[in-house]
């Protein structure tokens, strides 16, 4: 009897020593799944965190490429919406009451060519005396005529001034803007302003008839034959051209080497005139 009963706690022993072992074998498996969980988990983490700054960065670095192309584009050409009006056929030399014509339908006076004329000092020849009054007083010939000459910035100023006091309008200035370095007036265009600028018929070299004119105060006047007026819209810095508004080419809008046009607006002493509201 003794015999079998220290076999059955032999047993007994064998048994529990068997079980806390597979306990203890059981909470380390949990807890080591636990720690690759764990692992698992930092490392998604991680990875999803240099995913989404990855794609941050992206993202910043395209924006600011537009946006460097883009801004320079838009200073860089600049053409502003003036309607062109063709002195032909009505006035073959009237590219300077054109011109003004057009100036004038930008800031929303409707007037036409042919009225606006009529508040132009015009000297058709010279008096009894041969003697003629100057381009910077009237206009010398007519504009209705191929043999018109022309007129400088002062008279179509006068034209202008004359028409709104007639009209009895105000809030308007017109002037010359009085800038000799031909690139500044891209200034004006960029505040919205067109110009009229004198250069020549195509911008080519100013042709000069000697002692075209007697006068009585400024003695014998040469003349530049083929001077010619023009509205400047707008330019094009890429291109280094110059956008104008031709009131003597059926293409209406034409550009020109930036360079030529500033060539020949020297040449005719840099007049100009713009219109600003007061």
């Amino acid at each position: 009897m003794k015999k079998r009963l220290l076999s059955a706690l032999l047993a007994i022993m064998v048994i529990s020593s068997c079980l806390t072992a597979c306990g203890d074998s059981s909470s380390q498996t949990d807890a080591s799944k636990t720690e690759s969980s764990s692992q698992a988990d930092t490392t998604t983490t991680s990875d999803t965190t240099t995913t989404t700054t990855t794609a941050t960065t992206t993202q910043a670095a395209t924006t600011t490429q537009e946006t460097t192309t883009t801004a320079p584009q838009s200073q860089n050409r600049v053409v502003l919406d003036l309607k062109n009006i063709q002195a032909k056929p009505e006035l073959p030399k009237g590219s300077e009451i054109t011109c003004a014509t057009m100036l004038l339908n930008y800031y929303g006076f409707n007037v036409d060519k042919m009225k606006l004329l009529e508040y132009l000092p015009i000297s058709e020849g010279p008096d009894e005396n041969g003697v003629w009054v100057t381009a910077y007083e009237s206009y010398l010939g007519n504009p209705k005529l191929d043999s018109g000459y022309g007129c400088y910035n002062t008279v179509v100023k006068k034209a202008i001034k004359s028409y709104w006091r007639k009209e009895s309008i105000t809030g308007y200035k017109v002037n010359d803007p009085s800038i000799t370095n031909f690139v500044d007036l891209y200034d004006t265009i960029k505040n919205g302003d067109p110009v009229i600028i004198w250069a020549t018929d195509n911008m080519e070299d100013v042709e000069i008839t000697k002692k075209a004119f007697k006068t009585a105060d400024m003695g014998d006047l040469d003349w530049r034959k083929n001077q010619h007026c023009y509205v400047l819209i707008g330019f094009d810095k890429d291109k280094g051209t110059a956008i104008l508004s031709d009131p003597l080419d059926e293409k209406g809008v034409v550009e020109y080497p930036e360079k030529d046009v500033a060539k020949v607006y020297d040449q005719l002493n840099c007049q100009a005139l713009v219109i600003r509201k007061e």
